[in-house]
């Protein structure tokens, strides 16, 4: 850079220019490169699965198929650890000081994890291993509430279903304001991996039941009729004349046990109906382990 040095001549100042430089040299984080965190973890105290994304800085943590204590999380890697900084459920995740006993906490301050190598003695040991002997990467988190395993083959699934036990989607027999029976109508349907990334499955529209594409096929409980089959809720086309409609599955009577979740509005079906989609045998790598899902229903 340039700057003005200032110097004092004959009672005055004269600026002088200068210039500087400086070797800067950048360098990664030591241990970090070594870590491949991504992918599908075992929480050993209960046996539930947790999918683990990032960036090389940020690392979120997310308890899949379905939240279990926490939810997800994020944790900053810092060299050879994790340290917990943001997260969804206040009351599991201790990463403040009013939550410092729970379940990955170690009594005081935020919750910190320590990566190494199952079997290994130590991190610098790691490093001069040879990889064919190498154990699974481990994460013990900070006064021994949990530690994480990670799975060697990642795990994802080929089928992925929703099951629909209530609707309020009701039909009308002539000349009657009670609803004679109940169905499903779904106009898209997406299922999400990762909260950083959301890949999405499937990935691409489908046009048939039985589509070639990637061997991805559909099935459902049910269907009204030829316009409104089960590959419609992944067409990818959420307008109102693209759907799965089902058939009229019935109710529970009005006034049983479970039979309105909102009374007038909302009704159990007698028969819940399912929408089931194949990512394909021959496509393993298009298998996810779903964290969300996305539908659209018409207003009508």
């Amino acid at each position: 850079g340039e700057g003005g040095l200032q110097q004092a001549v004959g009672g005055g100042y004269l600026g002088l220019p200068y210039e500087l430089e400086f070797d800067v040299v950048l360098g990664k984080s030591p241990g970090s490169a070594a870590w491949d965190l991504e992918g599908t973890w075992r929480d050993e105290a209960d046996g539930g699965m947790l999918l683990l994304e990032t960036d090389g800085t940020t690392v979120t943590m997310t308890e899949v198929p379905t939240p279990r204590r926490f939810g997800s999380a994020k944790a900053l890697l810092l060299g050879d650890s994790l340290l917990a900084f943001a997260h969804f459920r206040d009351d599991a995740f201790p990463l403040n000081a009013r939550h410092r006993a729970g379940p990955l906490g170690g009594g005081s301050g935020a919750a910190s994890g320590a990566i190494l190598r199952q079997g290994a003695a130590s991190v610098a040991t790691f490093f001069q291993a040879d990889s064919a002997v190498q154990g699974p990467l481990v994460v013990e988190w900070s006064g021994g509430r949990a530690r994480w395993v990670k799975e060697r083959a990642p795990v994802r699934f080929r089928f992925l279903r929703l099951t629909v036990t209530a609707t309020t989607r009701q039909s009308h027999g002539p000349g009657t304001a009670e609803p004679t029976g109940a169905f499903v109508n779904i106009n898209e349907l997406v299922f999400f991996e990762g909260v950083s990334k959301r890949d999405r499955a499937p990935r691409y529209p489908l046009r048939e039941n039985g589509g070639p594409r990637g061997g991805v096929s559909v099935r459902c409980s049910s269907e009204l009729d030829a316009s409104s089959p089960c590959f419609k809720a992944f067409d990818q086309d959420p307008s109102q004349g693209s759907r799965w409609r089902s058939l009229d599955a019935g109710h529970l009577p009005h006034g049983s046990a479970d039979s309105d979740l909102e009374a007038g509005v909302t009704r159990v079906l007698a028969e819940p109906q399912w929408v089931e989609v194949d990512l394909g045998a021959a496509s393993p790598e298009r298998w996810i382990l779903p964290t969300a899902l996305a539908i659209v229903c018409d207003p009508q």
